[in-house]
């Protein structure tokens, strides 16, 4: 795991000289202007983005947000997906280990460059590794971490040594224990423009949120 503040191994970690694949999962702390980046070694699932929120909670975001009872988070698709239902369980499983009431806000399609993700932390990684052969993980690490802008980004990464894979399979038992309620609300958003189709300035975006199971009883609706 990467010492929080440099991109560098752990005591007793090592760190592989080959880089057959790195697989980045990007957290942005919008109020404190840090990004966290988990960098995998196999596949984006939903394990491994849960893995990577619940690595900054426990490093960075429980420190940061001590009263904290709920976590708002924006996702775009990929592994955290809202049709994944290993996304939903393990979920379920973070609210559980971390008592927060989880909030998921999910950018409806074609918007998902306005997260925030995009241009004020992944943006300004990719420019500072532009050109620069990513010959191991350590070099990975390192410019992910010593990425920063004039309005003060720090960027935090780790090493994510944990193999996932695509064939994890959930259970209707394991789905139907996620303590969730999923509505839809009407939020203000860019206009985008989308080929032979109105530009709209209001789009409905479904906001999902997952409390830990010792809370209340938990209420599923499609």
């Amino acid at each position: 795991m990467g010492a929080l503040g440099q991109a560098r191994a752990g005591p007793g970690t090592r760190l592989p000289h080959r880089v057959p694949k790195a697989v980045p999962y990007e957290v942005y702390d919008i109020a404190n202007n840090e990004g966290y980046v988990s960098v995998g070694l196999s596949v984006e699932t939903a394990e491994f983005s849960v893995a990577s929120i619940r690595a900054w909670w426990e490093h960075l975001g429980r420190e940061r947000f001590p009263n904290a009872n709920r976590l708002t988070i924006t996702d775009c698709g990929g592994g955290n997906s809202p049709r994944v239902h290993l996304w939903k369980v393990s979920l379920q499983k973070l609210a559980d280990e971390t008592g927060l009431e989880l909030e998921l806000c999910h950018f409806p399609p074609g918007t998902s460059k306005w997260n925030k993700v995009e241009h004020r932390l992944f943006s300004f990684i990719s420019l500072n590794w532009r050109g620069r052969p990513l010959a191991s993980y350590e070099v990975i690490l390192d410019l992910i971490a010593s990425t920063t802008t004039s309005t003060g980004l720090k960027v935090y990464a780790r090493l994510d040594p944990t193999i996932y894979t695509t064939d994890t399979k959930v259970t209707k038992d394991q789905i139907a224990a996620v303590n969730i309620t999923e509505r839809h609300r009407t939020r203000l958003a860019p206009r985008v423009e989308l080929p032979n189709q109105p530009s709209p300035s209001f789009i409905m975006t479904r906001s999902t949120v997952i409390d830990p199971r010792t809370l209340r009883p938990g209420v599923m609706t499609a």
